[in-house]
């Protein structure tokens, strides 16, 4: 018995979990999207960036040499690097970005993109000292006395990331905040994230 073409058609996207190679994402295909990542204006570049991080992650393997291209890209704006890594890591498990720039995004982005950059970290256990002493110069040098809402606002989006990184981190963290100004307000966040994974063993 034949089988209808569209019969097998169906069957083929049940079996990809309903996944298109070329989506249609915001009235264009991922494919314009995608090469829209690479547009001389840096606006084109964020509204791409924005449609791409709709898609589902496995219709967004299109777009990972793009990405991976822009979170290297030392011409583009460390956040947009950091945007651009956030999706790599968390929608493509690719781990090989700048986590200096997805600090940056986490800690600066004042989007639901600080969110998506912090949720990053739970993907990089084994680093937890390396990513510690790159998040310790993130962290405000001003004394607590000093402090502006924007410093604790900053220093709290620094602290989600390193709990997203577990217990293991705690050491480590532990460390940086000696090394730091016993009034200042970024070694109080320190040692109150390291408390905090301390109680998760």
């Amino acid at each position: 018995m034949k089988v209808p073409l569209f019969a097998v058609s169906t069957l083929a996207l049940l079996l990809l979990g309903g996944c298109s190679p070329n989506p249609t994402v915001q009235g264009k295909p991922l494919s314009e999207w995608v090469t829209m990542l690479s547009d001389r204006d840096s606006t084109f570049r964020e509204v791409a960036l924005n449609a791409i991080a709709k898609v589902k992650p496995a219709e967004a393997k299109r777009a990972k040499d793009a990405l991976v291209k822009m979170a290297n890209n030392p011409d583009e704006s460390r956040l947009m690097r950091g945007r651009a890594s956030a999706l790599l890591v968390n929608n493509l498990n690719y781990r090989n970005v700048p986590i200096f720039d997805l600090l940056v995004c986490a800690r600066l982005d004042n989007t639901d993109w600080s969110i998506f950059a912090s949720r990053s970290f739970s993907c990089f256990q084994g680093k937890e000292e390396e990513i510690v002493k790159t998040a310790a110069k993130f962290v405000s040098k001003s004394p607590l006395s000093k402090a502006t809402d924007k410093d604790l606002l900053e220093d709290a989006n620094i602290q989600n990331c390193l709990e997203k990184l577990g217990p293991k981190a705690a050491p480590f963290i532990r460390v940086e905040a000696k090394n730091m100004d016993a009034n200042s307000l970024g070694r109080q966040a320190l040692e109150m994230t390291a408390e905090k994974l301390d109680e998760k063993q």
